[in-house]
């Protein structure tokens, strides 16, 4: 529990505060395209499963191969997370950048990411 509140849910308060300013500033609709196409979503993955990491990192599990799997998952998911959110911040001024694919597909990865990490923590449990 303690993870998920210090880990995930305040990892989200850029995104809480980026909606919070567009109900109140923006004459735009706010949709989750446009909270979610600069990538945010990529960034706060990268900080959720680099949190799972270090906590698992060089503890001694009871299901060793299990929390291998669940490093190497969560290491993969960071690289992937860190590798688009780069090309995202060079693409974003490119007249073909598709921000409805980065929104779901972000999402989808966050998710996954979670659910990664929240393996790789219940793994020293």
């Amino acid at each position: 529990m303690r993870w998920f509140i210090f880990g995930v849910a305040f990892t989200m308060l850029p995104v809480f505060f980026k909606l919070v300013y567009g109900l109140n500033r923006k004459s735009e609709h706010v949709t989750f395209v446009w909270l979610f196409a600069g990538g945010e979503l990529l960034l706060i993955s990268v900080v959720i499963g680099c949190n799972a990491l270090g906590r698992v990192f060089g503890i001694n599990s009871s299901h060793p191969f299990v929390q291998m799997i669940a490093m190497a998952m969560c290491l993969l998911l960071v690289i992937i997370s860190s590798f688009w959110f780069a090309d995202i911040s060079v693409a974003k001024s490119d007249a073909s950048f598709n921000k409805m694919a980065v929104s779901y597909g972000s999402a989808i990865l966050f998710g996954v990411n979670v659910i990664a990490s929240l393996c790789c923590v219940c793994c020293i449990i």
